[in-house]
């Protein structure tokens, strides 16, 4: 299984924060769709809330907001849009990419905090040490 990877967006410092989910942490995100609200706790942030804005799957399929169904890949009919690179006035090609629920094929989803909490958010991230340069 592919490790699950969260990126938590944050407008009020303007920095995105990112954090590995254990299997059992992840599990408890499945089913949730993009738009959908959901409380801190379910990744050990208590007092946040969070929206789910995007995605992508094991295979680097984009998670897509307008593409519903029971099949986790579908192919379809785009003019622009996430996971869409068009060129030229009215074109429209057939491109594949994951529905907007998150599942098990999920490996990374994108949130921002619509709520925060008492601890900053810093303290729920591991810090990453600078490499001084030694003359």
């Amino acid at each position: 299984m592919v490790d699950f990877r969260i990126n938590v967006g944050d407008p009020a410092s303007r920095k995105t924060f990112q954090k590995v989910l254990k299997p059992e942490e992840a599990s408890r995100l499945y089913g949730l769709k993009i738009g959908e609200a959901f409380k801190g706790e379910k990744i050990g942030m208590t007092g946040y809330e969070f929206e789910v804005t995007g995605g992508s799957d094991e295979d680097g399929f984009p998670l897509r907001a307008d593409a519903t169904g029971v099949v986790a890949k579908k192919a379809i009919l785009m003019t622009k849009g996430v996971g869409f690179r068009g060129g030229r006035d009215g074109e429209r090609r057939k491109k594949t990419v994951h529905i907007n629920h998150v599942d098990r094929t999920t490996s990374q989803l994108n949130v921002k905090v619509t709520k925060t909490g008492a601890k900053p958010i810093d303290g729920f991230f591991e810090k990453k040490e600078k490499k001084k340069e030694e003359d």
